[in-house]
C-alpha cells in the first residue's frame, strides 16, 4: 500500500532566531513568528493538507529542558490537531531535550517515544503500513556507537511488508564525538530501509540512487541563526511497498538566512559598494523565488570577493554602512543585509614591489614565496619557514585559556596560507598608502 510520511528535524522549540534586527521582527509579527513555534504550526498544517498517515520527529524537538512548558504548550496543541486527523506521531530523543521530552511523552498520550534510555525500539504504524526503529538519548553526551548494539539487527531482521525506517540522533561519520557517533557503512549494513537522522542542522538527505539506501539529515526545521543557509522544512516521503517514490522538502520555514559573494573587481569607486549589495539582493530574489516557499524574512550576509584597485576605500566603506538600512520589499517578504565581510584583495603589483629594497618590497617578496612555484628553491624554503611561524602562532592562541576548552581542527598549510596572504596583502596596501609616489597597483 502507498504510504506518505512528513519527517522533521531539530525543532528546538522555546528558541528564538537569532541575528534578526528588531524592526525585522517587528514587520513579521514578533520574533516567534519567525522561530520554531511558527515552523512547527506550519508542519501541522502541511501534515493535514498532504494526508500524511505519520508524522517522525528526530529528537531535539524541544531546545532544552528550561523550555519544559513552551514545549508542552507549542507540542500539545499540534498532537491535538494531528490525533483529530489521525495522524500518528512517533519521536526519539536528541542531546538537547534528553530529559524533557520522556517528560513530555509520558503526559501526551499521543506522542509516541522509541527508545527511552538509549534501548533500541521498534513499532507498527497502526495501519501496518511501516515498521520503525529507534534509540534515544540516555544522556545528553553519549559517547557510544548505538548502532553497534546487536538488539538493532534484530529488530531490523524482522520481515515486514513495509519499509523499516531507522530514527536517530548523532553524528555520522566522525571519529570522536560526543554525540552517538555512527558511519554509514554501519548503517547500510544493518538492513533498515531508510535512515532519518537529526542532530546535524543542514539538511542531506537523499533518495539514495545506484542501489544505496536512501539515508541523512533533516535539518534544522527552520533557520535558527546565520549559519543554517539555504531551505529548510519538512520532508514529505511517499513508499511504494518498501521503496521510497519521493523525498520532497517542503519550504515552509518563515525564516531564510544566505551567504552571496559578490565580486568588486570591476568597480571603479567604493560608492558602488551599496547599489552592488542592493543588485546582488534582487538577483538572488529573482533567481530562488520558487524555492523561497513561505518565508516571511530573508536574511543575507555578503562575501566581497576578486581584486579591487580601491581596496583600501573599500574596507573603509564597509566600515561605514549601515547595514540596517539595507531593506527591501519583495513578493510581501522582508529582504535585509545581516553583514558584508571583506574577502577581496587589493590589486597590487607584487613582482614590481618587491624589487624594492624597503619594508613594501620585503613584504611583497614574503607574499611571492606563499604562491611560488615548488622547483623556485629559495622561495620553497621562505615558505616553509612563514607557514611554520604561522602555525606556531596558531598553537600559542589555541592554548589560551578562552579557548583551550573549544577543541579545533587541524590547520593545513594551504589554510595557513590563504590566512597570511590575506593580512599580508591588506598590509601591505597600507604601506603602499603612505608611498604615493610608488607605482605599485595594476
Amino acid at each position: 500500500m502507498s504510504l506518505r510520511i512528513l519527517a522533521v528535524g531539530d525543532i528546538h522549540l522555546g528558541r528564538l532566531p537569532g541575528s534578526v534586527p528588531s524592526d525585522v521582527a517587528a514587520d513579521a509579527g514578533g520574533l516567534d513568528a519567525l522561530g520554531p513555534r511558527e515552523a512547527w504550526s506550519r508542519t501541522i498544517e502541511a501534515a493535514i493538507v498532504e494526508r500524511v498517515h505519520a508524522v517522525l520527529l528526530l529528537g531535539d524537538v524541544v531546545d532544552d529542558e528550561d523550555r519544559y512548558l513552551e514545549g508542552w504548550s507549542a507540542l500539545e496543541s499540534g498532537l491535538r490537531r494531528l490525533l483529530d486527523s489521525g495522524i500518528e506521531v512517533f519521536a526519539v530523543a536528541g542531546n538537547h531535550d534528553v530529559r524533557v521530552l520522556p517528560a513530555l511523552a509520558r503526559r501526551l498520550s499521543a506522542l509516541r517515544l522509541l527508545g527511552a534510555g538509549g534501548r533500541w525500539e521498534s513499532a507498527e504504524l497502526a495501519n501496518g503500513s511501516a515498521r520503525l526503529v529507534g534509540w534515544s538519548y540516555p544522556v545528553a553526551h553519549a559517547r557510544v556507537d548505538p548502532t553497534t548494539d546487536n538488539a538493532l539487527e534484530d529488530l531490523c531482521r524482522v520481515r515486514f511488508a513495509g519499509p523499516t525506517i531507522g530514527l536517530l540522533h548523532g553524528d555520522l561519520d566522525l571519529t570522536k564525538s560526543e554525540y552517538a557517533r555512527f558511519t554509514s557503512a554501519r548503517l547500510a549494513s544493518i538492513g533498515a530501509d531508510v535512515w532519518l537522522l537529526g542532530h546535524i542542522h543542514g539538511p542531506t538527505f537523499a533518495r539514495g540512487e545506484d542501489g544505496r539506501i536512501p539515508v541523512g539529515y533533516l535539518g534544522s526545521l527552520t533557520a535558527l541563526d546565520p549559519t543554517e543557509t539555504g531551505e529548510h522544512g519538512p520532508w514529505l516521503l511517499s513508499f511504494e511497498g518498501r521503496t521510497l517514490v519521493e523525498a520532497r522538502q517542503l519550504p515552509i520555514a518563515p525564516l531564510r538566512w544566505e551567504r552571496l559573494r559578490l565580486a568588486v573587481d570591476a568597480w571603479s569607486t567604493a560608492a558602488e559598494l551599496e547599489p552592488g549589495i542592493t543588485g546582488a539582493l534582487q538577483q538572488f530574489e529573482a533567481r530562488e523565488r520558487s524555492s523561497l516557499g513561505s518565508a516571511r524574512a530573508v536574511g543575507l550576509r555578503f562575501d566581497l570577493v576578486g581584486s579591487s584597485r580601491v581596496h583600501r576605500e573599500l574596507r573603509s566603506a564597509i566600515e561605514r554602512i549601515a547595514t540596517d538600512s539595507v531593506r527591501l520589499v519583495l513578493e510581501d517578504r522582508i529582504f535585509f543585509v545581516d553583514a558584508v565581510f571583506d574577502r577581496a584583495r587589493p590589486a597590487l603589483d607584487l613582482a614590481s614591489i618587491s624589487k624594492q629594497s624597503d619594508p613594501p618590497g620585503l613584504l611583497a617578496r614574503r607574499l611571492l614565496a606563499l604562491d611560488a612555484s615548488p622547483t623556485d628553491t629559495q622561495a620553497a624554503v621562505e615558505r616553509v619557514r612563514l607557514l611554520q611561524l604561522a602555525r606556531r602562532e596558531h598553537a600559542a592562541l589555541a592554548a589560551q585559556s578562552g579557548f583551550r576548552n573549544l577543541g579545533r581542527e587541524d590547520v593545513t598549510d594551504e589554510e595557513l596560507a590563504a590566512e597570511l596572504r590575506t593580512a599580508g596583502l591588506a598590509a601591505l596596501d597600507d604601506l603602499i598608502a603612505t608611498k604615493p609616489s610608488v607605482e605599485a597597483r595594476t
